[in-house]
């Protein structure tokens, strides 16, 4: 070991002969196979796929072998893996990857297995079982991999993993089968600004992942309505992430692509950027609806509401308590995969309508209407008298004529 310290540099720290067996295979593997915080750096064997730590200061071996069996198809890659995420040193462990399609996790001061995370192809499409998938990107207490394959034979395989876990458990946080398949030649991805921008080689093209931008709309009737009235709100959540604009994505959304639940992103996902069947249980996102009156400056909750998956509306309605002229705000919190986004609109609500109720008749109303009928009672007599004598009349002409037909 040479010191490297400004002051120090080029002294001679340790120097000695290690072999764990004759003809022993031995590498610093991986992207990262130190860990200056314990002072700890590992080499790895290739043949027995086992794994060595030594202290970074004075060269002592720590520990080693472990005591987990790792992949047998790992020999390749801690030969060949090395600059792609073998092995990787964070948080205070030694994580491991490669062609053995297997995530494994130690103990970074006492070689101590702590979990692992098998990736297996469902369809066997793959020539070695296992997808071959070393660790890109450590960050933020995750763990990003991806299958890597330098030179696929077509037609590729389907359903090349990209997965996200937890680095402390191994717990899977995503995972998305045919969005992301990498390479070496295409370069390794990268993460800033809480964005992983990812070369894929299903479509050789670049792909950008993380929360996306949102657009909210809400619309109210333009006229006035009255106090207590129903009024209907409706409005909608959109996806504007710069992917939507790409001619491809806009002629198959029209109108914009919906924003959709964190639970279901991985296959929306899949369905707008890779032309995967739409998906059967997806589920839109939550809005909150609250009005403000433009002069006092009075808060009224209207609610909330689930937008459609497939179109991004949501509506509601709303009986105005008190008249005025009111903004109405409609509010999508964000969530995992979205930023927040908020639109308001107005709506003036006006007296209610007075309701008439009819004037009782007066005494003197009610004595004119009564003399009026009496008087009209004589001609109402005579007019019913005539109406029968029509109707006997007009009977016996009708028998009469009856009975000199038969005759």
């Amino acid at each position: 070991g040479i010191s490297v310290k400004p002051g120090d540099i080029g002294r001679l720290k340790f120097n000695f002969t290690w072999i764990p067996f004759p003809d022993a295979w031995i590498a610093i593997p991986g992207s990262l196979p130190i860990d200056p915080e314990n002072r700890v750096f590992i080499v790895a064997e290739k043949q027995t796929r086992k794994y060595y730590a030594f202290n970074l200061d004075n060269g002592k071996l720590l520990w080693g072998p472990q005591d987990y069996e790792e992949p047998d198809f790992n020999s390749y890659s801690i030969i060949y893996f090395g600059p792609w995420g073998q092995s990787v040193c964070a948080y205070g462990k030694l994580f491991t990857g490669g062609y053995g399609g297997e995530i494994n996790a130690y103990d970074i001061k006492t070689g101590k297995h702590l979990w692992s995370y098998k990736v297996p192809d469902p369809y066997n499409e793959f020539t070695w079982g296992n997808w071959p998938t070393p660790i890109y990107l450590v960050t933020d207490g995750k763990i990003y991999i991806a299958h890597q394959e330098h030179s696929g034979n077509p037609p590729l395989p389907r359903g090349a993993p990209f997965v996200c876990l937890d680095a402390e458990t191994g717990e899977e946080i995503f995972r998305v089968e045919g969005l992301l398949r990498s390479t070496r030649w295409g370069g390794q991805p990268i993460i800033a600004d809480s964005t992983i921008l990812w070369f894929d080689s299903y479509t050789n093209m670049i792909f950008a992942i993380g929360k996306g931008p949102t657009k909210t709309t809400v619309e109210a009737p333009s006229i006035g309505v009255s106090v207590g009235s129903e009024v209907v709100i409706r409005g909608t959540v959109m996806d504007v992430s710069p992917g939507t604009r790409d001619p491809r994505i806009a002629l198959r959304f029209p109108d914009g692509v919906p924003a959709v639940a964190d639970e279901c992103m991985g296959d929306w996902m899949l369905y707008v950027y890779k032309q995967f069947p739409r998906p059967a249980n997806v589920k839109g996102v939550w809005v909150k609806l609250d009005a403000v009156n433009v002069y006092t400056g009075e808060y009224v909750e209207i609610g909330g509401t689930h937008t459609d998956p497939y179109s991004g509306m949501f509506t509601v309605s709303w009986q105005p308590p008190k008249e005025g002229l009111w903004w109405i705000i409609a509010s999508f919190p964000g969530s995992k995969g979205y930023w927040p986004s908020y639109a308001q609109t107005s709506i003036a609500v006006t007296p209610p309508t007075p309701i008439t109720i009819p004037t009782p008749a007066s005494p003197e109303q009610v004595s004119t209407v009564q003399a009026t009928v009496e008087a009209l009672q004589p001609m109402i007599t005579a007019l019913t008298v005539l109406v029968i004598i029509t109707l006997i009349v007009g009977i016996y002409s009708i028998y009469d004529h009856r009975k000199l037909r038969k005759t």
